[in-house]
Order: C-alpha cells, then structure tokens, then sequence
C-alpha cells in the first residue's frame, strides 16, 4: 500500500508535465486557472494512448511497461524539483473548512490504498491491466462485456505499467488525486468571481463529502476523469464569458474537444450528453466568433478524437467487428447474441439475475 501511495502521489505529476509540454508545443493558449487540468487530461490520454500502441504492436510486457513508467517517474521527478510550493496563507476564518477538507482528502487516500473488494473492480476494471502484461498484444474476449467496450477504457489503460511493478491501487491513488486537482480548479475559478475564500472552501467541502467521493473516486474506475471532464464542459457552458479555458478559437475548440473525449471515452453511455454538449459548445462558437468559424471550430475540436479515440475505435472495430465491442454489435455483425442491448430488451439478464 505504501509504495502504491508514493507512485500514485508521484506520478501525477507526470501526467501534468507530460500534457505541459505537449500544450507549450502546440501553442495553446489557456487562462491560468484552467492550465493545471487541461495539462493534467491531456497527460492522461498521452500515456494512455502510448500504452495502446504498444499493445497493437506486441509490445507489452513487463519490460516495456517498466520501461514506460520508469518514463513517467522522471518526468514527474522533475516536474517536482521545477515547481516551488509554498504553503497557502489560512486565516482564522478559513481554519474549520481546511481541516474539513484536509480530513477528507486523508480518509478517501486511505480508502484508495486498501486492496479493492469492489465488484465493478474485481468484474472488469482491473481485468484489462491485468491481460495487457499477461498476453501477448490486446485479445478481445465478449465478456465482461463492460470491459470489452475498450474506447471507454482509456483510463484502465493507462494502469497497465503500474500494474506490471505489482502496483494496482497507484490507480486508486491517481484517481483521487484527478478530484483533488479539479477542486483546486474549482476554487480558483470561483475565488476569481466572488472573492471569498472561505465561502469557497465551504463550496469545496459540500463537494467533496458524501459517499459519492468516498465510493465511486477511490477506485481503478475513471469516475474521477468522468466528472472533471463532465463539470468543467458544463461550467464552461453555462457562462462562457467568466468561465471560458482560453479566448482563442483554436486553443477554445482543443480544449472543449479534450473535455468532451474525456466524458464519452470514460463512459461510453455519455455519447447523448456529448452530442447535447456538442450543441451548446457550436452555439458558444457562434456568440463569441460568429457562425464563420463553426467549421474551423470543428476541426480543431475533433483533433483529440483523431488523436487519442480513433485508433482504438478501429482496433476494436477490427477485432470484434464492432467499434463498441458487444455494445451495438447487432448494427455491424449478424450475431445479435453478443450485444447486450438486446439481452437486455429479451430479458435474458433479467432472467439470469432471478435464477441467480
């Protein structure tokens, strides 16, 4: 548990810096309270997509994921030594709330280094990790059919090297940590409008407590990446002129893309709620570039799905003959058996539930 800890606490930081240097090379320009999550999502599906080539090409093995993590253990080494941390000013008034959160973020980092009795964990969470270091390439299997659906497993990916070390819950670790970073994020966009740092800890408590955080974040699951992604689009929309990552048309469009690809590659049920996103997110375009600019928004908005969703959309389409593995399978093969979809409208899960 402890080296689970220390890799998790560590590696964060180089799933930040990994997305910095990919964001300073492309130019983007984001507003500097939304630089330390973009740069940490981006890092995510960085390493979570080199993860995936390596398994296209059968490479993975123990060899090359310690190799890949060695990677990111000196990335996040000096990220560490590059950033001067100094401790926040807290006043009388801001004591309680701090403890409160301080105490939250200890038990829910306790709960996470506990070897994992979940079911959705143990059923296909971690099953995926677990086959990248022990066969050779990615091997499609129909069941669990959760796990099959891989573009909505590209946070599981991204444990495969920590699991190759014997390290499974640094996963549970940088989960929590993916929620830590967006309170961060949101205290600093909320702080910036209404001033007050002590109603806004307050604001971070009510968040961050409940059973919601303690169960769902402190897992493999990619719960934590789901609700940054889902949050941050949402806050962005609903008041693009205080809220918006950046106010240029093409770093604006990446980053809203990057969102997006984060909800529906953590969830692929999400797709509807990313169309309805998509919406909003071209009538934001519109009000703020003008209706010129919708399909120069488009193309810089699909370039981290091209990017990092793509390839193992097609893999998968290859493989299974589906690019959603069993899900949706009965529009692409004839085998209607496989898609859980129509089990579920025959009730044959229904049925096997109650003879359970």
């Amino acid at each position: 548990p402890l080296l689970s800890l220390i890799s998790g606490l560590i590696s964060i930081f180089g799933f930040i810096y990994i997305g910095e240097l990919i964001k300073t090379n492309l130019n983007l320009v984001v507003e500097k309270y939304w630089e330390i999550t973009v740069n940490l999502i981006l890092g995510i599906f960085t390493f979570s997509i080199s993860v995936q080539v390596l398994s296209f090409i059968r490479l993975n093995n123990n060899f090359t994921f310690s190799l890949l993590f060695i990677l990111l253990f000196c990335l996040s080494l000096k990220k560490i030594f590059e950033t001067k941390f100094s401790p926040p000013k807290i006043n009388k008034n801001s004591f309680l709330p701090v403890v409160l959160l301080i105490a939250i973020f200890f038990i829910r980092i306790f709960i996470s280094i506990i070897p994992t009795t979940k079911i959705d964990e143990l059923h296909y969470h971690m099953l995926l990790p677990l086959r990248l270091i022990s066969e050779s390439g990615l091997n499609y299997y129909s069941n669990p059919w959760e796990g099959a659906i891989w573009p909505h497993m590209q946070y599981q990916f991204i444990g495969a090297p920590f699991y190759a070390l014997g390290l499974p819950d640094s996963l549970n670790v940088i989960s929590i940590l993916v929620f830590v970073i967006f309170l961060k994020n949101l205290f600093d966009l909320i702080n910036n409008q209404i001033n007050n740092k002590e109603l806004t800890l307050w604001c971070l408590v009510i968040v961050s407590s409940g059973l919601h955080s303690l169960i769902d974040l402190t897992t493999n699951a990619s719960n934590s990446l789901m609700l940054v992604s889902s949050s941050s689009s949402l806050l962005i929309l609903c008041d693009p002129e205080k809220y918006i990552p950046s106010k240029n048309l093409k770093s604006f469009s990446l980053i809203f893309g990057l969102l997006s690809l984060g909800l529906i590659s953590s969830k692929v049920s999400m797709i509807p709620i990313c169309i309805i996103q998509v919406i909003l997110f071209l009538r934001t375009i519109t009000t703020n570039w003008g209706t010129k600019s919708i399909s120069k928004s488009l193309f810089y908005f699909s370039i981290p799905f091209l990017i990092f969703y793509l390839p193992i959309l097609s893999y998968s389409w290859i493989k299974s003959g589906s690019p959603f593995g069993p899900l949706l399978s009965s529009l692409f093969v004839s085998n209607l058996s496989s898609d859980p979809l129509i089990k579920l409208a025959s009730g044959q899960y229904l049925l096997k539930r109650s003879r359970s």
